[in-house]
């Protein structure tokens, strides 16, 4: 008889679709933790101005996040219900949401990181944190490009991609810190700033690395331009669960998954 409440197949494909939203998610995470330890190295005042720069970086980052959760929604309909070809017109229209959303909170960041000393924080310290937060905000596009791919790939139930690409972004984050941190290989010392600079070229990395695989992945050539043009008059539908649920169980997964890390998160 089989087993109303646990299906030992179901769960395999459930680990297998949630472990690399997991680890992909627990090395963007990574990045903070190593930000921190790193600057700890060059001074107190340099790894507590980054610590300072994170708390505010964190909760308006996954603002933006946020505002870009219905993609893998709205992608897992569409490849659930057989539509795959007005997925690209998603995607498209992922980035549009991007760059508004990136040029806000960019914008925010830029007047925040000048008015530190209203947090309660002396002179050196605003001064140093205002700096890394000016230097990480120029990362900001490349990370919510690397969101909304990411966000496409789920739709496909590809969540490997995004792991994997992740935990390259956090490795290379170590070594890009150590020259800008510390002024190796004939850099300036730049202390919390380098750590922003380091930061930040990890995000873009990141971004267009996932959009470069996006691109050259076998099912996603078949759909033809991804990314180009950008303005398409077709508009792809709002959805619900329910709807996914009928077409297809890979998809809806793989969305499913991708909400716990923000949970984690917050």
């Amino acid at each position: 008889m089989q087993n109303q409440f646990f299906s030992l197949s179901e769960a395999r494909r459930f680990v297998a679709l949630g472990l690399p939203v997991f680890v992909a998610q627990m090395s963007q995470m990574g990045m903070n933790f190593v930000d921190t330890a790193m600057t700890g190295q060059a001074s107190t005042a340099d790894m507590a101005a980054v610590a300072v720069a994170g708390s505010i970086w964190n909760p308006l980052s996954l603002l933006g996040i946020g505002c870009l959760l219905s993609l893998p929604a709205m992608s897992a309909h569409l490849v659930g219900g057989g539509q795959r070809s007005r997925t690209p017109h998603l995607l498209r229209q992922g980035i549009w949401l991007t760059l508004v959303i990136s040029a806000i909170l960019m914008t925010a960041f830029y007047v925040i990181s000048w008015h530190l000393q209203s947090f309660g924080l002396d002179e050196e310290l605003s001064r140093l944190g205002g700096g890394y937060l000016r230097a990480m905000l120029w990362g900001l596009p490349g990370f919510m490009l690397f969101v909304n791919v990411r966000s496409f790939l789920e739709g496909y139930a590809r969540t490997r991609p995004a792991m994997i690409i992740g935990i390259l972004g956090l490795a290379l984050n170590v070594p890009c810190n150590y020259v800008l941190i510390y002024g190796k290989l004939g850099l300036p010392q730049l202390g919390a700033v380098g750590c922003g600079v380091a930061t930040a070229l990890c995000y873009w990395f990141m971004g267009l690395t996932l959009a470069l695989y996006a691109r050259r992945e076998a099912r996603c050539r078949k759909l033809g331009p991804l990314f180009l043009p950008l303005l398409l008059p077709r508009t792809a539908p709002a959805c619900g669960c329910e709807a996914r649920a009928r077409d297809d169980a890979s998809p809806l997964a793989a969305d499913q998954q991708s909400l716990h890390p923000v949970n984690l998160q917050l």
